[in-house]
């Protein structure tokens, strides 16, 4: 869980959350359910505001028509693009 970085002594330069951020103490957590989906991507909305707000570099990537499961489908044109992205912050690091 990316979140737990914050507990690390030695912090890391980049931290990428493929599934997105959620609430683990919640029911989600344990039992799942057509709400599940919705909640982490709301919740990493919320995440990449906060970090806006607090200067904190940060790029929430967003594929249209895609659920939780987005990478079931590496073929697909916008899951090659997004992986493509994530890899080329390694670059800017």
């Amino acid at each position: 869980m990316s979140l737990l970085t914050v507990s690390f002594d030695i912090k890391p330069k980049a931290i990428v959350s493929f599934y997105g951020y959620g609430d683990i103490i919640a029911d989600w957590y344990c039992k799942q359910s057509s709400f599940y989906c919705q909640k982490p991507y709301k919740q990493s909305v919320v995440m990449a505001n906060k970090l806006q707000t607090m200067g904190i570099e940060n790029k929430l990537i967003t594929l249209k028509g895609k659920n939780y499961a987005f990478d079931y489908d590496m073929k697909d044109k916008q899951v090659i693009l997004a992986f493509e992205e994530v890899l080329s912050l390694k670059k800017n690091i």
